[in-house]
């Protein structure tokens, strides 16, 4: 028997809660779901402008939605619109998975097509992503690969994952009753970000243009039609897209299960001691984002303040250890991340640590260059 290879899977992410685009419009849809995928551009629901885009660079597309309602929200709106998709797959976000939000969703994906080679995934509100751009990701070798704005952030849901790469990463973040949907990228051993220029490849519209809004939306229904991918002539050069990869040994997938072997679960009935040494090996190792998270998970469940309180400063101080990488590698987006789990884990830890003041500075800086408002977490 010929055995089947491993196939491209393309995730179109579709679970958003639409909260700014449902507060500032009113979506013509029969059913009570609100979502912005269903609003229209150029007489299309965006979510269809980035379905094509994605299934043209990968062998299966599949729909990931946060519920069952939402899947049954969507499926009536395909049968009462023109719409006209024959067949698609879904994934729904899995109960079993602690983590909330985004996280939840990719974690949910990465466990039900784990026998896929790569998971290719996209924002459902991104209409102007470029196929090339997608095809770029979906023939990388590094274990993550995601993209980079003109302003530094990242765009975690628009990345491709290396399943066999990501064994331990998936099992370990599945059992985090917290996170955040760059948790992924911040704990792999190899990470490749590109960065296309800002008219990439169009002259009009960003590539990287999330419709947040109403006014986004009506604006660009005024202008006139133009192509994800416009026509290059033979005399243009071809568009130049910078990347950079980071090589972090420290977080190798083997090498990290045989430090914390088994389940999580069974290391909260473990003595301190062991759990002190499991920590400690992480550190050892160099795999400062899985200590961090480590000591941040035992640190939850602890029931005695003072263990609890020097969890989290074991926590902090990992984190702070994490983002000495990234800002050696110019990723300011995960530095300020890892600085935000800093800052959470030393107020949690009720200690007075050295390095606090450098902390704030760091994070006020990257702030400011990010351009991030307070709620820009």
């Amino acid at each position: 028997m010929i055995k089947s290879k491993p196939k491209t899977i393309g995730i179109l992410w579709v679970g958003g809660k639409s909260s700014r685009f449902r507060n500032s419009t009113k979506i013509d849809v029969k059913s009570s779901n609100k979502s912005k995928i269903y609003a229209l551009l150029k007489n299309k629901p965006l979510f269809f402008w980035v379905l094509n885009a994605l299934s043209a660079v990968v062998d299966n597309c599949v729909l990931s939605f946060n519920s069952f309602n939402q899947y049954e929200t969507f499926k009536e709106y395909i049968d009462q619109s023109s719409i006209n998709i024959q067949h698609f797959s879904k994934v729904i976000d899995s109960p079993s998975i602690i983590s909330k939000g985004p996280l939840q969703a990719q974690l949910t994906v990465l466990n039900e097509y784990k026998e896929a080679r790569m998971i290719l995934t996209v924002s459902s509100d991104m209409p102007f992503i470029p196929t090339m751009l997608l095809r770029d990701l979906s023939t990388e070798s590094t274990t993550i690969s995601t993209v980079q704005t003109p302003n530094q952030i990242l765009e975690p849901l628009v990345s491709s994952y290396l399943l066999r790469k990501m064994r331990f990463g998936v099992k370990f973040l599945s059992k985090i009753p917290f996170g955040r949907a760059d948790d992924l990228h911040r704990g792999v051993d190899s990470l490749s970000v590109y960065i296309p220029p800002p008219n990439y490849p169009s002259k009009r519209t960003p590539w990287n243009l999330n419709i947040n809004y109403k006014h986004e939306l009506e604006e660009l229904n005024l202008q006139r039609e133009e192509s994800n991918d416009r026509k290059v002539s033979m005399d243009d050069p071809p568009p130049k897209i910078k990347k950079k990869t980071i090589l972090n040994s420290s977080n190798n997938s083997s090498k990290l299960s045989d430090i914390v072997q088994g389940d999580l679960d069974q290391h909260l009935n473990e003595s301190e001691s062991f759990k002190t040494l499991a920590y400690d090996e992480l550190v050892q190792a160099g795999s400062y984002f899985y200590g961090g998270k480590y000591a941040e998970y035992i640190a939850y469940h602890s029931k005695l303040k003072e263990k609890v309180n020097n969890w989290y400063l074991k926590a902090a101080t990992s984190y702070w250890e994490e983002t000495q990488l990234w800002l050696n590698n110019d990723i300011p987006f995960l530095a300020i991340h890892s600085l935000k789990d800093c800052q959470l884990s030393i107020k949690r830890s009720n200690h007075n640590v050295s390095f606090l003041s450098e902390v704030n500075q760091h994070f006020s800086k990257l702030s400011e260059q990010l351009k991030l408002s307070k709620g820009g977490f």
